[in-house]
């Protein structure tokens, strides 16, 4: 509430109309009210006191605002922080998994080369024998014709013309059985291949095509391995 000064003749009346309101607030204390000069001692002993208590509430409250300011701006830096660290964490992930799929891939490539000069390998070192008589032709095929769930006198072998000169040479106690076989030559073939032919079997022992299935099988098995490691 506010009042105008207005004086008159009339007193100390003040008019209605000289009044307003307004929603300003004010502190109204002690020494606004009651002047220090019509206080006692301990009056104003009890004033200094509430002065000092008053003024140490507002440094409290200072203090708790910049407290609260301070503790707000440590949240926000600590998930700052938090975000960061999962972001750090995230990008370790991923280039741990790159470097795992990077061993793997090299373990594979280094597994299928192997194999790969494996077989070259194999296929120089048979080529090489076969050229050189460095091992028993016949006995090699006395040997795989045993197994062979057919008989002897039902099969028809194709080989190389050499393959069978180097065959009839065999004076063993078991070259009977080579000699009641039907031979068919054909020069495309390499020497020491064959291929046995009976009513309802046919057996391809030619070098390239057991090779290449040999290389088929460990082809499958490698993508295999690579599929089971995805």
């Amino acid at each position: 509430m506010k009042m105008s000064s207005y004086k008159n003749g009339s007193g100390n009346r003040i008019p209605r109309d000289s009044v307003t309101l307004s929603n300003e607030l004010y502190r109204i204390k002690i020494e606004d009210v009651i002047g220090e000069e019509f206080l006692t001692n301990e009056e104003k002993e009890e004033r200094v006191k509430k002065s000092d208590l008053q003024l140490k509430e507002e440094e409290l409250r200072d203090y708790e605002e910049k407290l609260k300011e301070h503790e707000q701006k440590l949240q926000m830096e600590l998930e700052k922080f938090e975000t960061e660290k999962m972001e750090l964490l995230e990008r370790f992930r991923k280039e741990e998994e790159k470097y795992e799929r990077k061993k793997r891939q090299e373990y594979y490539d280094i597994r299928e080369f192997m194999w790969e000069n494996a077989m070259k390998l194999s296929e120089e070192i048979v080529g090489q024998k076969i050229r050189t008589e460095d091992f028993s032709m016949p006995e090699m095929f006395k040997g795989l014709i045993k197994k062979l769930p057919i008989a002897f006198e039902e099969l028809t072998i194709t080989v190389h013309p050499e393959t069978l000169e180097c065959i009839k040479k065999d004076n063993s106690k078991e070259s009977w059985m080579l000699e009641n076989i039907n031979w068919k030559l054909d020069y495309k073939l390499e020497i020491g291949e064959f291929m046995v032919e009976e009513e309802n079997e046919y057996y391809d022992y030619r070098f390239s095509s057991i090779f290449n299935k040999i290389k088929g099988d460990i082809r499958n098995l490698n993508q295999q391995i690579r599929r089971e490691g995805e």
